[in-house]
């Protein structure tokens, strides 16, 4: 009764950090962890002396298999940005984040061979690809309402701001070098 009262409080111990270390195995060789298929099999104890004979000291080897399903962290992004690229115009929006990081996972079926059927589900944000030097191209030399409608014209662009110095100057410089560009990301929170 000690032995198997040793046993499981080993096992339970081993247990709280062995799914984030197979976790990070998993993501350490490419994969995305399926958390949700964490699994242990019946532990292998071993003690000394052998359960039954007396001693001052009892030596107790539990070993414990663990499992967790993982997919190819290459495969999902190929997969994501392949669906998230059918949703966009590709030529003039890129992907900021596809959103793996932040995915939802289901479980739909795990069989006991390893088979793992899921859906994932994302938030991907997608935006304009941020070359300033194009942008320069675009606005030098035009007036100030000319270039805002040049910018807000791209696909993505939801606001743009023109600020010049002095006040009263009312056209972008001719020369690039004379013009900076400063792009924000929308907040994720909506705001």
């Amino acid at each position: 009764q000690d032995i198997d009262g040793l046993k499981q409080k080993i096992v339970d111990s081993m247990n709280a950090s062995a799914s984030q270390e197979v976790a990070n195995q998993l993501r350490d060789s490419g994969h995305f962890a399926l958390t949700d298929t964490f699994a242990s099999k019946e532990p292998l104890v071993v003690s000394s002396p052998s359960v039954g004979a007396e001693a001052s000291e009892v030596t107790v080897n539990v070993t414990v298999t663990f499992t967790m399903s993982g997919a190819k962290q290459d495969d999902l992004i190929s997969v994501l940005d392949a669906n998230i690229k059918s949703q966009i115009d590709a030529s003039k929006q890129n992907i900021l984040d596809n959103g793996l990081s932040q995915g939802a996972i289901r479980i739909e079926e795990q069989k006991p061979d390893g088979f793992t059927r899921f859906t994932l589900q994302t938030t991907a944000k997608v935006g304009v690809e941020p070359n300033e030097e194009a942008i320069q191209q675009a606005v030098a030399g035009k007036k100030k309402g000319d270039a805002k409608a040049a910018i807000q014209s791209v696909p993505g662009v939801k606001d743009v701001t023109i600020d010049t110095s002095p006040f009263w100057v009312s056209k972008i410089p001719s020369k690039q070098n004379k013009i900076t560009i400063v792009f924000e990301q929308p907040s994720t929170n909506g705001q």
